[in-house]
């Protein structure tokens, strides 16, 4: 995801899921399936983003650790930290 279509992502009035998680985190690793299920049904408006590969927008929304799943819904912005929130907001 680039800069640009962040931007554009966030002006929007659509849900979007963004998703951060990175290669080295043992709970990100556990929840691939869920979260690749989920993927599946929401593929329009779900992001997943390897905090390692993508180190700017990891610092625009401020995320120091993984996982971290954030929800934005009419301009409003939940946030699920952590391996069991995360779980629960997927099942």
């Amino acid at each position: 995801m680039t800069k640009k279509e962040l931007k554009k992502l966030l002006e929007s009035n659509s849900s979007t899921v963004l998703y951060f998680h990175n290669t080295a985190c043992k709970h990100c690793k556990q929840l691939i399936p869920k979260v690749k299920l989920f993927e599946n049904k929401n593929k329009s408006n779900f992001y997943s983003i390897n905090t390692f590969e993508h180190e700017k927008i990891s610092e625009i929304f401020k995320v120091d650790w993984v996982p971290v799943l954030m929800e934005i819904k009419k301009g409003k912005l939940k946030i699920y930290e952590g391996y069991e929130e995360i779980k629960k907001f997927l099942s």
